[in-house]
């Protein structure tokens, strides 16, 4: 079986080659998505889960049941690459000027810059996405880490959780590493966003 890890930077270094072929102007508004994915997730989710009933809001349970778990990690895991997804197909479906400055350019900075970028957004979802079976979202910028002897909420046959020795790669992952302070994605939100205003509009 493939380790997670393993097919953790394999996902990345896909990403960047795509983000090498597309050229980093293009990839800088799936930046944009997904981070605008990551700050509505960590703000509003647990509201919504718990007006679901996945989670008791006021006090929340030390460990969700194995379903409620799923259902939170497929709604966090499509919305994520819903967006990412339509990040993807902006500049495509662009029919204005707009489109026209995202158009790749064949040279080596171009390439270098979106391979970059394109490894960026490839930790960013993947990340994320393992994330979201590593932690569970309490509150508003709270993740809180399920402990070491608590599976994940799938067959073993298909995916284990890895061993407790990767701490480091997993504490550098995009939740724990983007939550760490309540500013950090929203600051990091209106930056992309300014940015992209600026350069590419």
């Amino acid at each position: 079986m493939l380790s997670l890890t393993a097919a953790f930077w394999i996902m990345v270094f896909i990403f960047a080659f795509v983000g090498m072929m597309r050229g980093w102007s293009k990839e800088v508004v799936v930046t944009l998505s997904v981070v605008l994915a990551l700050f509505t997730i960590n703000q509003f989710f647990p509201t919504i889960f718990g007006f679901i009933g996945w989670q008791d809001s006021v006090n929340p349970p030390p460990i969700p049941t194995d379903d409620a778990r799923r259902w939170e990690f497929a709604v966090m895991s499509a919305f994520l690459l819903s967006l990412a997804f339509f990040g993807y197909q902006g500049p495509a479906l662009a029919r204005s000027s707009v489109g026209a400055r995202l158009t790749r350019h064949d040279n080596i900075t171009d390439k270098v810059l979106g391979f970059l970028v394109g490894g960026l957004n490839g930790w960013l979802i993947i990340g994320s996405i393992w994330s979201f079976l590593e932690f569970q979202l309490v509150e508003a910028s709270k993740w809180v880490r399920f402990t070491s002897d608590i599976p994940y909420p799938f067959d073993p046959a298909r995916i284990s959780r890895p061993a407790s020795d990767i701490a480091t790669i997993i504490d550098n992952l995009p939740i724990p590493f983007l939550t760490q302070s309540p500013y950090i994605l929203p600051l990091l939100l209106v930056g992309v966003v300014i940015f992209v205003l600026v350069v590419l509009v």
